[in-house]
């Protein structure tokens, strides 16, 4: 069943993504490091027509999902760079996004912690964006990206360590 990865937010935030390292230290994020935002914007993207299509079984998916999940980078906020996503909001296919999140966020969870099981790879996953997540990181570095309320934790953590110890073992797998 979904569960919202985290309560609905009057200011309009989405998600909080957090880069940790010196080079994020005073609110900055290098370029090549916004790759990271998209990359987790195509698999929200992914998931959230995977999810409209299983409930409208073969009707052509609709060119305005991916306009839902549009994130635009609201702000940079200091305490490392963390990256405030903001999304349009009652386009129809809120109820596709908030699934879709929830579904990216929990194959990541699984992901950096070895639970994902190459079996259980979603079709949904545009290969590229999920395998290349955390890749501009540098050693000492890190990506949270946030968990579903229901775990333990606020975010999943994507280091360069991490990407080397499951996701590319995982990736030889599937």
């Amino acid at each position: 069943m979904y569960m919202p990865t985290q309560p609905p937010s009057s200011d309009g935030t989405f998600a909080q993504i957090i880069l940790k390292g010196a080079r994020f230290d005073g609110a900055k994020m290098p370029l090549e490091t916004l790759q990271e935002l998209i990359r987790y914007q195509t698999l929200i993207a992914g998931a959230a027509e995977a999810h409209w299509a299983e409930k409208h079984p073969g009707e052509e998916i609709p060119d305005a999902i991916a306009r839902a999940v549009e994130l635009s980078l609201a702000k940079i906020e200091d305490g490392s760079a963390i990256s405030v996503l903001e999304r349009p909001m009652d386009t129809g296919y809120d109820d596709d996004v908030d699934a879709g999140r929830h579904a990216v966020d929990e194959l990541i969870r699984e992901a950096t912690t070895g639970e994902l099981s190459p079996v259980n790879f979603p079709g949904w996953a545009d290969e590229s964006a999920f395998w290349e997540l955390g890749k501009s990181l540098h050693p000492g570095e890190e990506l949270h990206i946030p968990r579903p309320v229901n775990q333990a934790a606020d975010h999943a953590t994507i280091t360069p360590a991490i990407r080397e110890r499951f996701i590319e073992p995982l990736k030889s797998e599937v």
